[in-house]
């Protein structure tokens, strides 16, 4: 639901001919429109001219407030359209919000002008988190190519494989397949993820968050004793693997003490460029 003061607060950064869009966070709500006391998505959006970082590492970098949770210029429009429907039958927004980086400077409002709506009947939602990445990757392939014929023709040269090792999507897809391919198939983990990876079930698993609130990621530790102590509790909950994604993997620095920890009392059963795990089950 967009707010009455969102295309006010919007326009004024059309003045700027080189913005190709604007954005801003959404405040989650249930399906009684009662908020969630959070915004989607989590962290800090991207602004400002990011063309030569996008030339350089390619989409899927950047933190984007998809649907309603932004605007467009009709510039931008006139040049992108028209968006493959055999593609892009939902999910549109994805080609959208990962080439207007390209096309201009992307502007940033930091207060919440929509209300995002979470039920079970929301198509995203209902989605595992295989279901979801695998939709991914059929987009990232076709708006990819689109986008490195864009570069060279404004002259920049890109390197495919560079982007593709850097691709949020295609690490994501490696990483459920480290998940998928741990014993014990079904049984729940504990992922830490800063709530930025899909939500769903992940990779055939019920996942905890280590500071967990009904379901939902309520947060980082206050501390290493916060940790370990979060982490006991989910562990008595059947907790079978501790996974720390590489979008987390500041935790090892910050919280240098419960790593202490999980190295002194668990195995380390995978550490990789995309992951660490733990076993951490109780018996």
């Amino acid at each position: 639901m967009l707010l009455s003061a969102a295309a006010e607060r919007a326009v004024p950064f059309f003045s700027d001919q080189q913005v190709s869009s604007v954005h801003w966070p959404m405040e989650m709500v249930d399906a009684e429109c009662r908020s969630l006391g959070k915004s989607y998505p989590g962290g800090k959006l991207c602004e400002g001219d990011l063309r030569e970082f996008v030339f350089e590492n390619g989409p899927t970098q950047l933190l984007f407030s998809p649907t309603s949770g932004r605007a467009w210029a009709r510039w931008f429009f006139n040049n992108v359209f028209p968006i493959p429907e055999d593609i892009y039958s939902s999910g549109a927004e994805t080609f959208l919000f990962e080439s207007a980086p390209f096309y201009g400077k992307i502007g940033r409002i930091q207060d919440s002008l929509t209300l995002y709506r979470q039920h079970r009947k929301n198509i995203h939602k209902s989605m595992s988190a295989e279901e979801k990445v695998g939709r991914e990757l059929r987009f990232y392939k076709h708006y990819s190519h689109y986008l490195a014929r864009y570069c060279e023709s404004r002259s920049h040269s890109v390197d495919m494989e560079r982007w593709r090792s850097k691709s949020w999507w295609i690490l994501h897809h490696k990483l459920l397949q480290d998940i998928s391919d741990l014993p014990n198939p079904g049984l729940p983990l504990v992922l830490i993820d800063d709530a930025s990876l899909e939500m769903g079930s992940f990779a055939g698993r019920d996942r905890f968050h280590l500071m967990d609130s009904e379901g939902q990621c309520s947060g980082a530790p206050a501390d290493d004793d916060e940790a370990i102590s979060c982490l006991e509790s989910v562990r008595r909950r059947g907790a079978m693997y501790l996974v720390l994604p590489w979008v987390a993997f500041w935790w090892r620095d910050f919280y240098k003490n419960f790593f202490i920890y999980l190295d002194r009392h668990f195995m380390k059963i995978i550490d990789n460029e995309r992951c660490v795990v733990y076993l951490v089950d109780s018996d």
